[in-house]
């Protein structure tokens, strides 16, 4: 805002902390242009029952929560009806199971916007909870989106599924492409630097370098199609992790990550 706009041309509120609850009234009265929070922070907000069913958390019906608010006022940035809400990062509500996606569910707004790189992460499911945060019909309904699209893909890679997902992609989604910048980005310059290690950080790097070898091959050898690897590629993601720490400084790698690797190498 700081950086964007002239000086008090909008009323910028942080909503967070321990006392965020006394401004709420403010929030609800239109005291500010802008209200800034965080997930952990909206998830707090919501009204859940202890329980969870196939659909996620059981939320308090809306109707008994306007009731409330015509009751007792305005408790929360949930009572609140807002003009736009943006969602940075949208792709943190991606499970449908959290209380981060239980709560964006509940926010009413005139205009819903979603900003992430990733709208995939693991599978279309992840897509389907954008749409329901969107309230985009049809999909915004888990078992329209199952039955013409997640399903289809899931089990068949069906193509006609995946040109629907495509038709959706194109209507709903503002990409913002390198060559949309190129004029106002500097040309690429790539400069390369071979650095020589010293030889206890060398040491590091070769012992945890081995035991991802060692680690894949052993995965690979578990499936030959591959089928292991994939399903446990956590375990692979997270060697490079450890051998882009020691490029950095070996100091980044726990010392028991090293021993452990050692070890592996030494069975």
């Amino acid at each position: 805002m700081e950086d964007h706009l002239e000086p008090e041309t909008c009323r910028v509120h942080v909503y967070h902390g321990p006392g965020r609850h006394q401004t709420v009234k403010d929030v609800y009265n239109n005291e500010y242009d802008i209200v800034l929070t965080t997930f952990q922070t909206l998830a707090l907000e919501v009204e859940l029952v202890k329980s969870k069913n196939k659909k996620g958390f059981k939320k308090v019906k809306k109707e008994d929560r306007v009731k409330r608010v015509r009751k007792v006022g305005c408790r929360s940035l949930l009572d609140v009806k807002y003009r736009r809400v943006i969602l940075d990062e949208a792709h943190i509500i991606r499970n449908r199971m959290t209380r981060a996606f239980a709560a964006v569910d509940e926010v009413v707004s005139d205009t819903k916007w979603c900003l992430t790189g990733t709208p995939f992460v693991n599978n279309t499911y992840d897509l389907q909870s954008l749409m329901q945060y969107l309230k985009s019909e049809p999909l915004m309904d888990i078992e329209v989106f199952n039955k013409y699209i997640g399903r289809p893909l899931k089990w068949r890679g069906d193509p006609v599924a995946l040109g629907k997902l495509r038709v959706l992609m194109g209507v709903l989604c503002m990409r913002r492409t390198k060559d949309l910048l190129k004029d106002r980005l500097p040309p690429k310059e790539e400069i390369q630097h071979d650095i020589t290690m010293a030889p206890a950080e060398k040491e590091v790097y070769d012992i945890l370098f081995d035991s991802a070898k060692l680690l894949f091959e052993a995965m690979l050898a578990m499936n030959s199609n591959g089928d292991f690897v994939f399903k446990h590629y956590t375990h692979i993601l997270e060697s490079l992790l450890r051998l882009r720490q020691a490029c950095t400084a070996a100091a980044l790698v726990p010392e028991e990550r090293v021993e452990n690797s050692r070890q592996a190498l030494k069975a």
